[in-house]
C-alpha cells in the first residue's frame, strides 16, 4: 500500500468524524500495523495531511487533529508571524502595508 493510498484512508477517517476535532491518531507504529507498510510510507502519508492542514504534529509528539475546525486556516501551522513593529502585523497602524512582510526574505532571483 503506497503513501497516498494510506492519507486517503486516513483523510476520509477524519473528514467523517472518526477521529474529532484534538483527537489523537494512532502512533506510527500502529499504522504500521494496520496497514502492512514501512515507516517511510507512514511518514510520507502524514506528511500530506499535514500539508493539507488535516492534522497537527509537533517533535515527539503524537499527531492529532487540529484542536477546533473553525481554528484551521490557509496559512501554515509554521507560518510566519509577524514581530511588533512589522508592517503587515495584524497590530499594525500602517494602511499603507506591504502586501507580504519585510522579515520574509525575498524570492530567489533567476540566474542571468
Amino acid at each position: 500500500m503506497g503513501y497516498q493510498a494510506v492519507a486517503a484512508v486516513l483523510r476520509q477517517e477524519i473528514l467523517n468524524g472518526g477521529y474529532p476535532p484534538g483527537a489523537y491518531l494512532p502512533a506510527e507504529g500502529q499504522l504500521v500495523a494496520r496497514f502492512g507498510c514501512a515507516k517511510d510510507t507512514v511518514r510520507d502519508a502524514m506528511q500530506v495531511l499535514r500539508r493539507e492542514l488535516l492534522i497537527v504534529t509537533g517533535r515527539g509528539r503524537r499527531s492529532s487533529t487540529p484542536g477546533s475546525w473553525t481554528q484551521r486556516s490557509s496559512r501554515s501551522p509554521r507560518a510566519h508571524r509577524s514581530p511588533p513593529g512589522c508592517p503587515t502585523s495584524p497590530n499594525s497602524s500602517n494602511s499603507d502595508a506591504e502586501p507580504r512582510c519585510r522579515c520574509y526574505r525575498s524570492p530567489p532571483q533567476p540566474v542571468p
